[in-house]
């Protein structure tokens, strides 16, 4: 029998260049000296104490700034286009932020801390290093890795004190290209990296176009996830039928369908189920309207989404999920502006955390995605699923709850451990 899994990768860049006369003619007459080093009072960039304990009110107060961030994120993207299909990974985003972050200074770096939440840079790149090395070690039950990478124009000065935060706590391979001299070489070299750290789903990461003569510093983030649900579903009850759009119209598309134990909620506006991947470590979110998304899109929060994870109990669940695959490519620039960072695109740009050889601003921020959602099923799986109902029965049966995901919905994938949101999406038409 063929074993269907779910695959998930995503990938942002960030990708420094030097501002020059053409893009920025304003700082011509800056870029013939040197910065000054700024103090460290409202920076990002600090001596970073390595492998420094991290204690719970840490971890959990960066895991709340990722929500929040998350949150924001979530909201202007749809902004910009609320019809479309949306999958993205906030932990991927955050983390390559977070390196960026580390580099900066001035009002550069109190903008950044307020777009991620985050108020001490030091607290930021420890528990950084302990999610990095929670995520990567190596589990039977699924696949969860995330690489970080500093990519740096060959015999350019980087600082010691930027490249020793990265490589220590964010897990970054340091890599020096010839960004100048061979542009089309390292953009390929980036590329490749990038695929395999993410099965190969992550193509293309950077245009033929991206690296000139101004890049200086590229960082990178990947993410890839693989596992089987904990309870797989069963292909052959998989059947087409109706997925209604919003506006109104509607296409066919595989239904994927089961009747199992699953954590349920719901409230007047919304229904919600969790269903786990195999070892329960991990778990898809599923929050499903009962009218239209956009109704419980405008009460997205942090809080919210917390205040509905706390309606959720053990329920038997009659649920249709549809089967569907996303690929989706970002540019974030705008974005970023607009979530309370444009002085980064600036030439008012402070990154003298990174370099003190010239001035530095981002010149972009991108960011890809690929997941597939399919039936899953191999026979341990489906005998652990079977013992799960079993353990869960009771002596008068209450009638399932019906969850039929035939609408738009929401989703995210999240670390049951500590509430970590690693990916999240909505499907507006499966067939897109």
């Amino acid at each position: 029998m063929k074993k269907n899994t779910m695959k998930t990768s995503v990938s942002p860049l960030i990708k420094l260049a030097v501002l020059s006369p053409i893009i920025l003619p304003l700082l011509t007459a800056c870029q013939t000296n040197p910065l000054t080093t700024p103090s460290n009072t409202g920076s990002g960039s600090s001596n970073i104490v390595i492998n420094q304990p991290v204690n719970e009110t840490q971890q959990r107060q960066t895991l709340d700034s990722i929500q929040r961030f998350n949150a924001d994120f979530y909201r202007e993207i749809n902004t910009a286009s609320n019809d479309k299909n949306q999958f993205y990974s906030p932990f991927s985003l955050y983390t390559a932020m977070g390196m960026l972050y580390q580099g900066s200074n001035g009002q550069t770096a109190n903008e950044i801390a307020k777009v991620l939440h985050a108020d001490n840079a030091n607290v930021l790149a420890q528990v950084s290093q302990q999610l990095m090395t929670d995520i990567n070690q190596p589990n039977s039950d699924y696949t969860l890795k995330s690489a970080n990478g500093l990519w740096v124009q060959k015999n350019y000065p980087i600082k010691p004190s930027y490249q020793n935060t990265l490589a220590n706590n964010y897990l970054a391979q340091v890599t020096n290209l010839d960004f100048i001299g061979q542009p089309r070489q390292a953009t390929n070299i980036i590329n490749n990296y990038i695929a395999n750290q993410t099965n190969q789903k992550i193509q293309d990461l950077l245009s033929p176009d991206a690296i000139h003569a101004d890049t200086r510093v590229i960082l990178t983030n990947a993410v890839y996830f693989k596992s089987d649900w904990a309870t797989p579903f069963n292909k052959r009850m998989t059947q087409l039928n109706d997925f209604t759009l919003t506006d109104g119209s509607k296409v066919k598309v595989p239904m994927m369908r089961q009747t199992s134990f699953f954590r349920y909620g719901e409230n007047a506006d919304m229904q919600i189920v969790t269903l786990p991947y195999r070892g329960d470590k991990l778990a898809m979110t599923i929050i499903l309207p009962k009218a239209s998304l956009a109704n419980i899109e405008k009460f997205l929060s942090a809080d919210t989404l917390k205040a509905w994870h706390s309606l959720q109990s053990n329920a038997e669940v009659n649920l249709l999920l549809p089967s569907f695959k996303l690929e989706t490519s970002y540019g974030l620039n705008d974005t970023f502006r607009n979530l309370g960072m444009p002085t980064a695109f600036s030439n008012m740009a402070d990154f003298s955390g990174i370099t003190t050889q010239e001035k530095l601003a981002v010149s972009d921020i991108i960011h890809k995605a690929f997941i597939e959602v399919d039936e899953t099923g191999t026979e341990a799986a489906a005998a652990t699923g079977i013992t799960v109902s079993v353990t869960s029965a009771i002596i008068d049966p209450i009638p399932p709850k019906t969850f039929r995901a035939d609408h738009p919905f929401i989703f995210m994938i999240e670390d049951t451990r500590n509430g970590n949101v690693l990916f999240m999406g909505k499907v507006m038409n499966p067939k897109q």
